[in-house]
C-alpha cells in the first residue's frame, strides 16, 4: 500500500472539506437580512439557515474523520478495519480514503442500521 498517496487524497479532501464548511458557514451567516420581513420570510430564513449549518455539521464531521485516518497513517494502523484488524480494499481506500472498516464490516453495520423493530 502506498501510504503516500493515500496521504495526499486525504490532504486533498481536507482541503474540499475544509472550503465546504466554511462555505456553508458563511452562508448561514449571511441568511440574516437588516430588514425584517414577515414570518413567511423569517420561517424561509430560519430554514436556509438550518441546511446550511447542517451542511456545514456533516463537512466538519467528514474533516474529523479526515484527520483521524491521518494520524492512522502516522502510528501505523492505516487501512486496518477497526473491527478487526483486517485489511480495507484498496478500492475501498481508493474511493473513501478515511474509511475505517472493510467492505463486509461497512455492509453490516449499514445492515444494522436499517432494521427497524417490528411489532
Amino acid at each position: 500500500m502506498d501510504l503516500i498517496v493515500y496521504q495526499r487524497a486525504l490532504l486533498d479532501a481536507r482541503s474540499r472539506f475544509a472550503s465546504r464548511a466554511e462555505r456553508d458557514v458563511a452562508i448561514a451567516r449571511s441568511q440574516h437580512p437588516d430588514s425584517s420581513g414577515d414570518s413567511g420570510d423569517a420561517a424561509q430564513i430560519d430554514e436556509s439557515e438550518s441546511v446550511a449549518l447542517s451542511e456545514a455539521e456533516q463537512n466538519l464531521a467528514t474533516l474529523a474523520e479526515i484527520d483521524a485516518a491521518l494520524l492512522r497513517i502516522s502510528d501505523g494502523t492505516y487501512g486496518q478495519c477497526l473491527v478487526d484488524g483486517g485489511p480495507i480494499e484498496a478500492a475501498r481506500l481508493d474511493a473513501e480514503p478515511w474509511a475505517v472498516y472493510c467492505i463486509t464490516h461497512q455492509r453490516e453495520l449499514e445492515t444494522a442500521s436499517r432494521r427497524k423493530p417490528t411489532l
